[in-house]
């Protein structure tokens, strides 16, 4: 205030000048004024309260000193009256000057060259004016809004008081408020701008932030008062470890300050008015300008103001939009609309009334539509934008009678009487009719010149949304749908595809079902039970077609007396006490008891597929190549799924007659084709009556047998996933012709698999993935198939990789029920596994002396006949062991463990690189399941057979599978005592090795062991490796006594490698600490620097890790050490130099 007289000099002076940079500094330089006089603001942010003063204080020390929110005592500047004048008489001063250049331009009829020069200049300090003297300005006009009778919002401002001093601002001698006077003045400039000068982006630019801050006050836009990178600095500074961290004073200031802006912010937008919506008015024109850059500036304004409100004020803006949207607009409106539509976030696309939304939806749907690229991405986006994020919400409001009570409990009657509240909301009737109107809107814009491709795609999309169950789906909107499956354009076939197969489901067909007691009401004939009725019969000998059906003791009058059971897991240990059955459809042109859009959708459906035109032109586009590599097979699926059940033999007849040509094509996409609809007919097939199926299988079963011949490499992927289908969650025995066609397939390959495998490899494929899905009610299928493959393992091995693989993956999933199940069966669900690996074991005895005379030899030679044999028939054992290894999840049989010697050997077989990578996979496999406590003795006893091999390349493996396996079982070792020790002396044995290699890994092993605590007397383990050194260290000197040289045996170097490489584990346990011991242990390693080689190799490789990875944290560490300790270590670690 003391330097008032020279601060209005100076300012006087410099509004003077013209130049973009002075007139710039200029503005900021008047708001800062005025923000400094009118606003709340910290007076400092200083890291500490200290005196800065004192000469003995450093700032430096109080760096990064966090605070306690309560202690922070935040100096304000409060705004005095006089402060406020004077920023008053600043403002009018400097407004009236300025505005009164402005009054009646919009009412020039040509340019003004003196108005065209300081126009940009004049809005800038104008801006700046409004901006500075913000909480003195109030709106104009703070009449609540209300857009519709039917909003219950109430818009009446809310009344903040922050303890100003009251001064009044308005327009000299008018006494006009001084916001709606900036209103009038940018509205002339406007009208001028678009008449004379409407080129000028700069001027558009700053008249758009003028006109938003009106609504949204600019408010310290960069924060001059808080401290720079605050959020960096917060990063930099927070303790992460610390629960209750704190933070510093300075970040503490600028936070508090930052929530004194919002709520100030909040005080001046207080409600929406009329006036609102004039200025959102402009801004929209705005917003279609011809201009890109005062388009989007505009935008981003215009759809902030849209998302502040809402829902509401979009009801407002739809009348605008539309009107835009209408033919004759220029491209750059038409365009401008769209972007406008697309970067709100409350759209009105989306979150609009009813009505509103049909106007809207059908005016963009006819918009005057152009190819180029712009618009086109526009459009798609709106497309992804309806499907994506579009959300019904209700046609009628409904409250409950409990929300009402409660409602009434909390205000008074008067207050419900005023508000309106609870008088029952009448927009239902209105929106259905909108809804309706809108629907048959969109049905219509095909026959009112909607011919571009494109359109349609959004009409289709538009239309696929609306489909709720609140509503019965009209018949024109299902014929819609069902008339664009045939479309010329993929994408409009694409999305009915996915809408048709979707809406079948959910109006999907009621059946009659009947309540089943499976505690009494079930008839169980003699020496039978549950497990074995449910069991998959492959010859039903009196029953027929019936086997493997419940049958049922009392029918209650519903005409069943035998149903199948489809869910795999029932009967696994009993059934639940009530079934509830569905009964098969008797006539499916009986629609009665369905809903009306059930009926609606069946009937259409129904009519279309017995329509041949229809149906040939259907199949002809699912063959057709589809784009993008995009695949649309589970959308066919679901819909061949939903026509089965649904309609029933009648409406497939036709699709039967479609597929027939497409079974002996191999052309990939044919091919697709006719394994979607297969399976999706096949899995629909639940509730049909039985001769129904019997008649079914009988057409299918040539075609199905055709279409699997005609598979090639390109299209097997296709049909194995399909395989997968049919027998998901249903019952064997009522899929048992599908079952038997592929096991009849798979066994008539598996004949002439020594001749050729690609005929093999597929039918064990599909095959495989019928049976996968049997579970545990496919025993007798499972003895069958292990009897007719276990000559293969045994006698004759198959020579081709990829059918032994698929052989392998079979019998897994075979064996997998041979492992230990909660339940017990009266019947044995898969083969003995036991005597099957033991025979198997057996006859690989000669194997390892067989494959060294196979490396020897020649490959080709007849002296390799038994070996090749040999390997072969390991190979099809290590394909069964990877499949059985690498499914389970758990554990597997305990005897598989007896191949964990023979994989360490064959690790590094280079004459057969299949067989070696086969071993390692493995041996992967089974260092990654979890083994039961007491089969651990045995996988420890097949450890230490391996661990003793003559080979160092198979004892370097088991050091290898030793640390996958222990870790991953760390659990088992570290409870255990008598299991630890033995891991313990097989790292022990593996460390005195006579090989280099193997020590080394097995010391990386003991260091892993230490760090997971599976070695549980680690201090014992420590005592023996530091004698074993200290009596190395004495032979060593008695030999440099008799010698000069010193020299020792290799087995004496070797156990003292072994020692040292013991004491090193311990070091590298430990790479973020030093414990008590650490530092007496790297003493006496330092003692062995020159011992013969390997040893200082192996020390200095350890030293150096621990130098790097102590670095860090070196001045906590170097307090566990004496200083002679220090001193040796300052020693080895500084290198010597030179010139010392």
């Amino acid at each position: 205030m003391k330097y008032r007289k020279e601060l209005e000099s100076v300012l006087k002076s410099l509004l003077k000048l013209n130049g973009k940079k002075p007139y710039i500094f200029v503005s900021n330089l008047l708001q800062r004024l005025l923000n400094s006089l009118v606003y709340f603001y910290p007076i400092e942010n200083r890291i500490s309260e200290a005196d800065f003063d004192d000469p003995n204080y450093l700032a430096i020390q109080d760096w990064g000193l966090m605070m306690e929110k309560s202690k922070i005592h935040v100096k304000w500047h409060i705004p005095s009256k006089e402060e406020l004048i004077w920023a008053k008489d600043i403002f009018l001063q400097v407004f009236t000057e300025f505005s009164a250049k402005y009054e009646g331009i919009e009412r020039l009829t040509q340019k003004d060259e003196t108005i065209n020069k300081n126009l940009l200049k004049d809005l800038h300090i104008l801006i700046a004016l409004v901006d500075g003297l913000q909480p003195l300005l109030p709106f104009w006009d703070n009449k609540p809004f209300k857009a519709f009778e039917d909003v219950q919002i109430d818009f009446t401002p809310l009344e903040y008081d922050f303890g100003l001093p009251m001064v009044d601002v308005k327009v000299p001698e008018t006494g006009q408020n001084i916001k709606e006077k900036y209103f009038e003045i940018y509205c002339g400039i406007k009208t001028y701008l678009d008449k004379f000068k409407d080129d000028d982006t700069e001027v558009y630019i700053q008249l758009i932030k003028g006109m938003d801050n009106l609504v949204f006050n600019n408010i310290e836009p960069d924060r001059r008062m808080a401290i720079p990178m605050v959020k960096n600095l917060r990063h930099n500074l927070q303790n992460t470890l610390n629960p209750k961290r704190k933070s510093t004073r300075g970040n503490l200031v600028a936070r508090v300050f930052e929530f004194h802006l919002k709520r100030l912010r909040l005080s001046m937008t207080r409600t929406w008015s009329k006036s609102h919506m004039l200025i959102m008015e402009k801004l929209f024109e705005l917003s279609v300008n011809r201009y890109a850059r005062i388009r989007i500036t505009a935008q981003s304004r215009f759809c902030r103001m849209v998302d502040t409100v809402g829902g509401i004020i979009t009801r407002e803006i739809t009348g605008l939009l539309i009107d835009k949207l209408k033919d004759g607009v220029p491209h750059d409106e038409y365009k401008g609309v769209l972007y406008t539509i697309l970067t709100c976030k409350n759209s009105p696309l989306l979150n609009n009334s009813w009505s509103q939304l049909c106007h809207l939806w059908v005016a963009l749907l006819h918009s005057p539509f152009s190819e180029k690229n712009s618009i086109i991405k526009c459009m798609d986006t709106i497309r992804k934008l309806l499907s994506q994020s579009f959300m019904y919400f209700p046609l009628e409001d409904q409250v409950s009678l409990k929300a009402i009570e409660y409602a009434k409990n909390l205000v008074s009657p008067s207050q419900i009487e005023t508000w309106g509240l609870l008088k029952g909301l009448q927009n239902g009737i209105e929106n259905r009719e909108a809804f309706d109107k809108m629907i048959s809107d969109l049905l219509a814009s095909p026959e009112n010149g909607l011919n571009h491709w494109r359109q349609q795609v959004l009409c289709c999309n538009m239309l696929s949304v609306l489909i709720v169950e609140e509503k019965a789906m009209p018949r024109k909107m299902v014929e819609y749908f069902y008339d664009c499956l045939i479309s010329s354009s993929v994408d409009v076939r694409t999305t009915a595809l996915h809408t048709i197969s979707w809406v079948t489901i959910m109006c999907k067909r009621k059946m009659d079902s009947v309540e089943v007691d499976t505690q009494t009401g079930l008839k169980i004939k003699e020496g039978e039970s549950i497990h074995s009725v449910l069991q998959y019969k492959s010859n039903p000998s009196e029953e027929g077609i019936h086997c493997g059906k419940l049958e049922v003791e009392d029918t209650k009058g519903k005409n069943l007396s035998k149903f199948y059971v489809h869910k795999m897991y029932y009967g696994y240990v009993t059934l639940p006490p009530i079934l509830k059955i569905k009964l098969p459809v008797e006539d499916y042109t009986d629609l009665s008891g369905q809903t009306e859009s059930a009926k609606v959708i069946l009937d259409v459906a129904m009519r279309y597929f017995k329509n041949p035109d229809f149906v040939s032109k259907l199949f002809e586009f699912f063959t057709q190549e589809e784009k993008g590599g995009k695949s649309c097979g589970n959308k066919r699926t679901r819909l061949f799924i939903s026509l089965t059940r649904n309609n029933g033999p009648e409406a497939l007849k036709l699709v039967l007659k479609a597929i027939a040509p497409l079974t002996k094509d191999k052309d990939q996409w044919k091919q697709r084709c006719a394994a979607d609809v297969i399976s999706g007919i096949i899995y629909g097939l639940k509730l049909w009556d039985d001769e129904c199926i019997v008649e079914f299988w009988t057409e299918l079963c040539p075609m199905l047998n055709d279409c699997l011949d005609s598979v090639t490499q390109e299209t097997l992927s296709y049909w194995s996933e399909s395989m997968k289908i049919p027998t998901s969650n249903r019952d064997p025995n009522m899929m048992r012709f599908f079952i038997e066609l592929m096991k009849e397939r798979w066994f008539t390959s598996l004949q002439s698999v020594e001749s050729t495998s690609v005929d093999a490899y597929k039918n064990m494929n599909f095959f495989d993935n019928t049976v996968a899905n049997l579970h545990w009610r496919g025993a007798e299928l499972y003895h069958w198939v292990f009897a007719s493959v276990q000559k293969y393992f045994i006698e004759t091995p198959i020579p081709y990789v990829n059918v032994r693989d698929q052989l392998g993956r079979l019998i897994g999933d075979i064996f997998e029920w041979a492992a230990e199940q909660p339940v017990t069966f009266e019947t044995q669900v898969s083969p003995k596994f036991d005597p099957f690996v033991n025979t198997l074991f057996e006859s690989l005895g000669n194997l390892i002396p067989e494959a060294a005379k196979y490396m020897a030899n020649e490959k080709d030679s007849e002296d390799n006949s038994e070996a090749r044999k040999l390997l072969l028939r390991f190979k099809s054992v290590l394909e069964l062991v990877v499949s059985l290894c690498w499914d389970s999840e758990t554990s597997v049989d305990p005897v598989l463990y007896r191949f964990i010697p023979l994989c360490c050997h064959f690790e590094s077989y280079d004459a057969d690189p299949e067989l070696k990578s086969l071993a390692a996979v493995t041996l992967s496999g089974f260092s990654r399941i979890l083994i039961l406590p007491k089969s651990i003795d045995l996988v420890l006893d097949q450890v230490e057979l391996a661990s003793t091999s003559t080979s160092w390349k198979s004892r370097l493996c088991v050091v290898e599978f030793l640390k996958v396996f222990a870790l991953n079982n760390t659990n088992i070792f570290a409870s255990s005592e008598k299991f630890s020790n033995r891991v313990m002396d097989f790292v022990l044995s593996l460390l005195s090795d006579r090989k280099i290699e193997v020590r080394e890994s097995a010391s990386k092993l003991l260091s892993g062991f230490l760090h997971s605590l599976i070695i549980q007397k680690p201090m014992e383990l420590l005592e023996t490796f530091q004698r074993q050194a200290k009596i190395f260290s004495r032979k060593l000197q008695v030999a440099w006594k008799k010698t000069p040289r010193g020299c020792l045996s290799s087995e004496e170097i070797d156990t003292g490698h072994s020692a040292v490489l013991g004491l090193c584990a311990f070091v590298d346990t430990y790479p973020y600490d030093v414990p008590q011991f650490l530092p007496n242990i790297l003493i006496t390693l330092s003692t062995h620097l020159h011992d013969p080689q390997p040893i200082p190799i192996t020390l200095r490789k350890c030293l150096s890790n621990f130098r790097r990875t102590h670095h860090d944290n070196w001045a906590v560490h170097k307090t566990k050490f004496s200083e002679d300790q220090l001193c040796i270590l300052t020693d080895i670690f500084v290198s010597p130099c030179y010139y010392a």
